[in-house]
C-alpha cells in the first residue's frame, strides 16, 4: 500500500498490507534486504527529516456493529 524511498540508506519500504510487514529493498540492487514484522494491515510510510526513523500507520479493522473498541 505504501511505498517511501529513503536516500538516506539508498533503501525503498514496501507496507504489505495483507501480509502484516514492511519489506526493506536495497534500491541500488533491488535485492530484500529484510522484513519488518507487523500487525495486519500496514498502510501509509513516512520517514523523519533524517532518514533515521520509518513510522509506519497500521489500519485497524473495525469493530462489530454495536461495539466499542477499547
Amino acid at each position: 500500500m505504501g511505498v517511501r524511498f529513503n536516500p538516506e540508506r539508498n533503501e525503498v519500504y514496501v507496507a504489505n498490507r495483507m501480509g502484516g510487514t514492511v519489506t526493506v529493498v536495497d534500491s541500488t540492487t533491488v535485492v530484500i534486504k529484510h522484513q519488518i514484522d507487523l500487525p495486519k494491515h500496514p498502510n501509509s510510510l513516512a520517514l523523519s527529516p533524517n532518514g533515521k526513523v520509518l513510522y509506519v500507520s497500521v489500519k485497524q479493522d473495525r469493530p462489530k456493529e454495536g461495539k466499542l473498541r477499547r
